[in-house]
C-alpha cells in the first residue's frame, strides 16, 4: 500500500520551525499527563531541558532526535 506524503510534510514542517540546538522548555498536551504507573513514570517529561538535534522521516515513520534520545 502506498503511503501519503503526510509524514514527510510533517517532518519538513518541524525542520523549518525547530532549529538544531533549541532546548525543550516544556511538554504540553496529552503527552504531559502522568502515566498510569504513577508520578514520574512519563518518559516525555524527561525531554524537558533536552536539546533538539534533528528530525528524520523513513517511510511513514518520523523520528525526532534530542541528543542521545529519540522519539518515534
Amino acid at each position: 500500500m502506498v503511503e501519503g506524503p503526510g509524514c514527510t510534510l510533517n517532518g519538513e514542517k518541524i525542520r523549518s520551525k525547530v532549529k538544531a540546538g533549541q532546548r525543550v522548555n516544556e511538554v504540553r498536551g496529552s503527552a504531559a499527563k502522568p502515566g498510569v504507573s504513577g508520578p514520574g513514570s512519563n518518559p516525555f517529561l524527561s525531554l524537558r531541558g533536552a536539546h533538539f538535534s534533528a528530525v528524520a522521516t523513513v517511510g511513514k515513520e518520523l523520528f525526532m532526535f534530542f541528543g542521545p534520545r529519540a522519539l518515534r
